[in-house]
């Protein structure tokens, strides 16, 4: 079952998600604004450093909505069978 949410995370999901709300934008906003400042006051091996802590980051919170889609859609379903069958 696992792989198969992961499929419709990879699929389908993530995809919707690249649509961003208002507070999504603004929080964008302010990131690239803050990561501008940064690369303007480092040197290139530092920027690079940055870049690469960058990269980290983003793998981790895409591992991380991607578990929480699954744990989430894992919970519902036991959820759901529980309350249909009490």
């Amino acid at each position: 079952m696992q792989k198969d949410l992961e499929n419709l995370w990879y699929n389908y999901v993530n995809e919707i998600s690249l649509k961003k709300d208002k507070k999504e934008k603004t929080a964008i906003s302010r990131f690239v604004e803050k990561e501008e400042s940064f690369r303007s006051i480092l040197d290139e091996k530092q920027i690079e450093k940055l870049e690469e802590y960058d990269d980290a980051v983003s793998e981790l919170n895409s591992i991380s909505e991607k578990n929480a889609f699954i744990k989430g859609i894992m919970f519902a379903t036991k959820f759901i069978f529980q309350a249909l069958y009490e």
